[in-house]
């Protein structure tokens, strides 16, 4: 008797187990195990990336952040079938790239402190995630692997993620943040000071780059009558004035706090707000121009306005 009931619990443990199907929390533990891991594929598998990045992009168009037109939030939502698609690439390939550098230490140095699974009815499940980034910061200061107008992002160690799933098929997929509202208005303050340091940058670069078409032409004339460039400023027919008040000597000045020489290879060099390097080519008068910084940032914003 005991034998066939020990058989008989056995039997229900088994019929309960089959039937209870698969479990979001383990899912949930796969797609961080992925994520860690720089696991493209398990990421892929793990998280609707599509869906989550279509309900990114209908939170942040009813955002109101300074600086981000609402033109332009409503022209990437109204782009979604384009956008979506590369996105996700974008995402993946990264994550590849990353499974080969640093930042997968860095990944791995990201803890999950809690997984919990709120709600689960009719293959919809809802679920908390709470990461803490305190190591994980640390280890991409040291290393360097973190830009400087992102740090401020990192001053907050720990995150929660609100966290929409649902099943396909033997396992569960994340489908939506759903706290993002609340996220991207806690980082919007940050970004808003980001765009505005970027805006006042460009602004003096502007200023700059102007300057700068006035020496290129200088060096034009310059070239055109002696065949030969030149680096130095006193022979160029212009009047230049440094912050002091002097009149230019030699192959360098200081105007409005940005440095302009021209070196032995006859560039105009512009040294504006570190790091930024602004750098015009001896060919200046065709119109060629290179600027250079640390993330293009600031490029990106100057020289495709710019008619040098």
């Amino acid at each position: 008797m005991k034998k066939l009931f020990a058989v008989f619990v056995g039997l229900i443990c088994v019929m309960s187990a089959c039937q209870r199907g698969p479990n979001p929390k383990d899912s949930l533990i796969a797609t961080g195990n992925a994520l860690q891991n720089c696991n493209a594929d398990g990421v892929d598998k793990y998280i609707d990336i599509s869906s989550v990045i279509n309900g990114a992009i209908d939170v942040a168009a009813k955002q109101e952040i300074n600086g981000l037109s609402k033109q332009e939030i409503m022209g990437v939502a109204a782009a979604k079938m384009i956008i979506v698609p590369i996105a996700k690439q974008f995402i993946l390939e990264g994550i590849r790239q990353a499974a080969d550098s640093e930042y997968k230490e860095y990944a791995k140095l990201v803890k999950v402190k809690e997984y919990k699974i709120l709600t689960n009815k009719d293959g919809i499940a809802t679920a908390k995630v709470t990461i803490n980034f305190e190591d994980a910061k640390k280890f991409a200061v040291d290393k360097n692997l973190v830009p400087e107008e992102a740090k401020p992002y990192m001053n907050n160690t720990e995150t929660t993620l609100m966290l929409k799933m649902k099943q396909s098929g033997e396992y569960w997929q994340i489908t939506e943040i759903t706290n993002l509202d609340e996220l991207i208005k806690k980082y919007a303050p940050l970004y808003e000071e980001q765009k505005k340091k970027k805006a006042e940058m460009a602004k003096d670069i502007k200023a700059a780059m102007g300057l700068s078409q006035a020496i290129c032409m200088s060096q034009q004339r310059y070239f055109l009558v002696h065949n030969v460039y030149t680096n130095n400023f006193e022979d160029l027919d212009l009047d230049f004035v440094d912050d002091s008040g002097d009149p230019v000597q030699g192959s360098s000045f200081v105007g409005k706090g940005v440095t302009y020489s021209i070196n032995n290879e006859g560039e105009v060099i512009i040294e504006g707000t570190k790091p930024q390097k602004y750098v015009i080519k001896k060919e200046c008068f065709s119109g060629m121009i290179m600027c250079q910084d640390e993330d293009e940032s600031v490029c990106n914003v100057v020289v495709p306005t710019m008619n040098i």
